[in-house]
């Protein structure tokens, strides 16, 4: 389930940061101001690396997860609705506040669910199953925006697919107890 998880938000998240600036480009925005929103980005992904790592220590982490994934879904329907102005930049933070913290949230559930013994090993395999949505995402936005002369239908696309993940954080089950292995 996290593989999967992981895979889905890589594929949504990074599409959106990479496609950003074209997509407001594309609906009439400088160059500039489409940069700013970037940037603006880039750092509300680091309050939400550090947001998420303080929630995690006081929430279950499956929550807080969910909760910054909300706002990618936000998002998206803001873009997809074709926001251009100030709520460009409200999409860029909800974004990047989600961009921060998915990471930290795949190494903590994996030291929560599989323990420190091997905790290198398995988090590779989580951090790749990230790492393959954010290289393989970007693309295929970009082959269903020449496909489809736009980024409405591949935008939806990502919103459900954050959805799935939301979906299944919930059934992600309590941390084990004891010692780990």
């Amino acid at each position: 389930i996290m593989l999967v998880i992981f895979l889905l938000i890589g594929t949504a998240v990074s599409s959106i940061q990479v496609h950003l600036v074209p997509l407001l480009i594309s609906r009439g925005v400088t160059p500039m101001r489409a940069a700013n929103a970037l940037s603006i980005l880039a750092v509300a992904l680091l309050f939400g690396r550090v947001a998420a790592g303080w929630l995690m220590d006081r929430i279950f982490a499956p929550r807080v997860a969910i909760a910054f994934l909300l706002g990618p879904v936000v998002a998206i329907f803001l873009l997809a609705s074709g926001a251009s102005g100030w709520l460009a930049f409200v999409a860029g933070i909800l974004t990047g506040l989600a961009a921060g913290a998915e990471v930290d949230v795949t190494a903590y559930l994996v030291s929560r669910y599989f323990g420190l013994q091997h905790f290198s090993s398995i988090y590779a395999w989580y951090y790749s199953a990230y790492s393959l949505g954010a290289g393989l995402g970007p693309l295929a936005t970009a082959n269903a925006v020449d496909r489809f002369g736009g980024y409405t239908e591949i935008l939806l696309v990502h919103a459900v697919m954050l959805v799935i993940a939301t979906l299944l954080l919930t059934r992600l089950p309590a941390f084990p107890t004891g010692k780990p292995a």
